[in-house]
């Protein structure tokens, strides 16, 4: 039973971690590798999470 409550708090923790990721992605940016690299290399010291956060949430430029 502990097995699957630690399997179901790790999932949640990866899917917090990598909000700015899922974000980026969902929203087609076209930085969303960088922000990707960004989140995985410096997400864990808070700062680049939020960076990364902020970063995937700007303004996504269109290509013709």
């Amino acid at each position: 039973m502990e097995i699957v409550l630690a399997f179901f708090v790790l999932s949640a923790l990866a899917l917090i971690y990598f909000i700015p990721t899922i974000v980026a992605f969902k929203r087609g940016h076209h930085n969303r590798w960088a922000i990707a690299a960004l989140n995985f290399f410096l997400g864990s010291t808070g700062f680049g999470w939020v960076a990364s956060l902020v970063w995937s949430l700007t303004v996504v430029k269109q290509f013709e």
